[in-house]
């Protein structure tokens, strides 16, 4: 069960609202450990559980702090994860796939490529190229 919206959306006029200071609090903390493990956040109803925030709420709190919406936060925040695992070549793409936490390998290049303009592989390729010939 997610939590109830105790604080109802104080509309001062169409582009503003107020949050209470304890949701951008909770909302901030969670989207560091976002940052720190995306795979750990699969859904924004785990997120509402964690900050104590309904759905609706959070989803509205969360575009108004970070400009996006929580699934595309924590979609980007993995992608950009995944893209320094490709800068190893010890880590197998299967793996990073899951590690990420990405379910679907086809997805997951899918969305890789929309971001960086290369599939993972022709990624790691360049990427790798590049630190070979000493451009860090």
């Amino acid at each position: 069960m997610n939590p109830p919206c105790e604080v109802e959306n104080k509309k001062e006029n169409n582009d503003s609202f107020c949050a209470e200071e304890w949701e951008i609090e909770n909302i901030h903390k969670v989207t560091e450990a976002i940052k720190e493990d995306p795979s750990s956040f699969d859904s924004v109803q785990s997120i509402s559980k964690k900050t104590g925030v309904c759905i609706s709420r959070l989803q509205q709190i969360f575009k108004k702090m970070y400009g996006v919406t929580v699934g595309v936060f924590i979609r980007e925040s993995r992608l950009e994860e995944a893209e320094q695992l490709l800068q190893d070549k010890k880590n197998n793409i299967t793996d990073i796939v899951y590690k990420t936490g990405f379910s679907s390998k086809s997805y997951f290049s899918k969305i890789f490529k929309e971001k960086y303009h290369f599939s993972p592989t022709d990624y790691r390729k360049r990427i790798l190229n590049f630190i070979k010939k000493g451009f860090h």
